[in-house]
């Protein structure tokens, strides 16, 4: 657990000192047009390292038979369908009270 907030530390220190540093917003900006498919890729694989860790930590899992993994990677898909069934949810909840409020105000 303290890896994972090192990491996410260090990954924000890092964004930080781009900012600061380079004194220029635009010059952030065209870095990460030009290098986008890069940051997805890694927010990626990120997400997918943290949300095993995550999973791993919770379950109690056998990574080292065949059986433990495969039990390992139904607990994670079904922990994945549960957060983007969430998100839907959520999501869900966001627009109707948006939609109530906008009506609401006349808008």
């Amino acid at each position: 657990m303290a890896l994972e907030w090192l990491i996410i530390a260090v990954v924000i220190l890092v964004v930080f000192m781009i900012i600061f540093k380079s004194q220029d917003l635009m010059f952030v900006f065209m870095l990460i047009k030009k290098y986008m498919f890069f940051f997805i890729i890694l927010v990626l694989i990120l997400f997918f390292g943290f949300s095993l860790a995550k999973v791993y930590s919770q379950h109690d899992v056998d990574l080292t038979s065949f059986s433990g993994f495969s039990q390992a990677v139904k607990v994670y898909f079904v922990w994945m369908k549960g957060l983007f069934v969430n998100m839907g949810q959520i999501t869900g909840y966001v627009v109707q009270n948006w939609a109530g409020n906008s009506t609401a105000s006349g808008g």
